[in-house]
């Protein structure tokens, strides 16, 4: 019997490392193989969005309650003192 299948060697390589060789030394001269193809965006669409579009503050659920509840209190207050 062959009993080669059973060891096999391979090769891992840690993905924590960085490409510096990628890096363009004119990043200017930059030319997109297939800009705006498959699920990638166009630069410049991409450039737009970048410039218009609006950045918004995620909240913790714990902030969220923290605010719900002091606006209740807040009206509960205002409810109490306009009917003395």
């Amino acid at each position: 019997m062959d009993f080669r299948w059973l060891y096999t060697r391979s090769i891992v390589i840690d993905g924590n490392f960085s490409a510096e060789h990628l890096k363009m030394k004119q990043p200017e001269e930059d030319i997109a193989l297939s800009p705006g193809a498959r699920y990638m965006v166009e630069p410049k669409r991409y450039e737009l969005h970048l410039s218009t579009g609006m950045e918004s503050k995620q909240v913790s659920a714990f902030e969220r309650i923290y605010y719900n509840f002091n606006i209740l209190n807040h009206r509960n207050h205002c409810a109490l003192t306009t009917r003395q």
